[in-house]
């Protein structure tokens, strides 16, 4: 604070300058409420604003954190950025955002660029297959504290995590698949080394066959058929196709619905389609699509929580591991879901019946 600004602050309230540096250097509980009141009241009039780089060098906090999350225009990134945002911005931090795009800089240079401005703390985004540990090193060696967004970073016991509850969601869509009388379900899913579409496919995986379901867990390529429409025709075509459809994401939807279609296939009479991750369109739809909803702003808060924790001295949890905390989502149950096609039924029927 400049000395002048201190003093004229200092007359207006009847106090001393020392007693203004100490309120407004965040020492206030050593004052009387009144004295506090009347010495912020004259601060604002003089409009005075905390030098925080100051600050921040006194007390070894930069109030700055270094978000690392992939560019794009979905409806779950966006919310995610406003998550952390908010919770950062209601704490008195800055967000310093830099984009992970190995064309601009290399995920190591963007790593020590956010080191270089002394940030209080990092989180990293859900793409993490580019992390190496060369790219850490330096964080862990600083004692920065660091937590990732929808997928945990393995091999460290440093790394907190926030994210969706994938058992939760895969359990969901195939307790409500089943409940409609589907067995034979397929998984589509893109192709990925790990992250959290590989934690989500194995998460199904599983769910199926707790659900008793007969799943066909299918990877496709991104490129150079990004919904996948060619493949799904061939996978639906089957003799033995699926009468349920479960999508790793809701951008495999307009691929499942023209597929379906290109088959002469009715939704949900003939096909039932469940998404996951419940962009806007969905409920615009014909017909709407049933969808897991994940709850990106809240997974935000989460993460800034944790890392506040870290911050402020808290190492591991209790049991020595890091803390994982894990958003529940839920299913919105619409009209693309609907009971196993009647002529699946008979058939079964009549298996049943040369069985016995």
């Amino acid at each position: 604070m400049r000395n002048d600004s201190l003093r004229t602050i200092a007359q207006r309230a009847g106090v001393s300058a020392k007693t203004v540096s100490r309120i407004l250097g965040g020492k206030a509980h050593l004052h009387k409420d009144e004295t506090v009141e009347r010495v912020m009241e004259m601060a604002r009039e003089v409009g005075y604003r905390p030098n925080l780089l100051a600050k921040g060098i006194l007390e070894g906090r930069t109030q700055t954190v270094g978000l690392m999350i992939p560019s794009g225009q979905s409806v779950y990134t966006t919310q995610l950025f406003l998550g952390i945002h908010d919770a950062l911005i209601e704490a008195d931090c800055a967000p310093i955002m830099l984009v992970p795009r190995s064309r601009v800089a290399r995920p190591l240079e963007q790593i020590h660029r956010l080191l270089d401005r002394r940030v209080d703390g990092i989180i990293l985004g859900q793409e993490l297959d580019w992390i190496r540990d060369e790219h850490l090193e330096d964080v862990w060696k600083r004692q920065i504290p660091l937590v990732t967004v929808q997928a945990p970073l393995s091999g460290t016991r440093h790394a907190d995590f926030a994210g969706t509850d994938e058992e939760a969601g895969a359990d969901l869509v195939a307790r409500h698949l089943a409940s409609l009388g589907h067995r034979q379900v397929a998984y589509i899913t893109w192709s990925t080394p790990g992250g959290a579409l590989s934690l989500r496919r194995e998460a199904f995986r599983r769910a199926f066959t707790d659900a008793g379901l007969d799943a066909r867990i299918v990877e496709v390529e991104r490129v150079p058929s990004p919904y996948a429409k060619e493949f799904l025709v061939y996978l639906l075509g089957d003799r033995n196709r699926a009468t349920a459809v479960a999508l790793a994401g809701d951008e495999l939807i307009f691929g499942a619905f023209q597929a379906a279609r290109a088959l002469g296939l009715s939704v949900p009479d003939d096909l039932s389609i469940c998404g996951y991750a419940h962009h806007d369109f969905e409920p615009h739809l014909d017909p709407p699509v049933t969808t897991v909803r994940e709850f990106p702003y809240e997974i935000g808060t989460e993460a800034v929580a944790l890392l506040f924790r870290r911050i402020g001295g808290e190492t591991l949890h209790k049991d020595g591991q890091p803390r994982m905390i894990r958003v529940r989502p839920e299913l919105d149950i619409r009209t693309s879901t609907g009971p196993v096609p009647q002529s699946v039924e008979a058939q079964r029927g009549r298996r049943k019946k040369r069985v016995g």
